[in-house]
């Protein structure tokens, strides 16, 4: 939860294949320079909440397989990404 990430336009893998992650606490991350989410959370297998409603996507060109094979995710609210 104390990361600065205020500079970071790549966060590709940065939690990828994290099998035993339980929780996740994302709310400080300020993401309104990133440009690549792909494979962020893929593998994340144990994950059962994840809350990337703080997230800005405005910039964001990549996010391919972001979420895949989180095989205990219940919910993600994904409203709030911006799709332009």
């Amino acid at each position: 939860s104390s990361f600065n990430t205020i500079n970071v336009t790549d966060m590709s893998r940065m939690f990828h294949m994290m099998e035993n992650l339980k929780s996740l606490n994302l709310s400080s991350f300020d993401t309104s320079h990133v440009t690549n989410m792909s494979n962020m959370f893929a593998g994340d297998k144990s994950l059962p909440n994840l809350d990337v409603t703080s997230f800005n996507t405005s910039n964001v060109t990549d996010m391919s397989n972001m979420f895949a094979s989180m095989g205990k995710l219940s919910s993600l609210d994904l409203s709030h990404f911006d799709n332009a």
